[in-house]
């Protein structure tokens, strides 16, 4: 299951990134698709300052788990918070 919203957020940002430089692609909802895009990734943002706990325990480099919660959020941290 985490995979598949792991892809489906990565759909989502891809489809901004066309947005971006295709605006037509969505006609009139590009705008509002780029806010909603902007509105999730500011929620992980606050996820970041909420979970920095979790977030610290990633095996990996620290800027490289920050970069993973403000792209997946709690699919990154989630599962750190569980190991203990």
């Amino acid at each position: 299951m985490r995979r598949v919203l792991i892809v489906a957020i990565v759909a989502l940002y891809s489809m901004a990134l066309l947005c971006a430089f295709m605006p037509e692609l969505l006609g009139g909802w590009t705008t509002y698709y780029m806010y909603f895009i902007a509105a999730i990734l500011l929620v992980h943002v606050a996820e970041l300052g909420l979970f920095f706990k979790y977030v610290k325990k990633y095996p990996g480099s620290l800027v490289l788990s920050i970069f993973l919660t403000i792209i997946f959020g709690f699919l990154h941290w989630l599962p750190y918070k569980n190991k203990g």
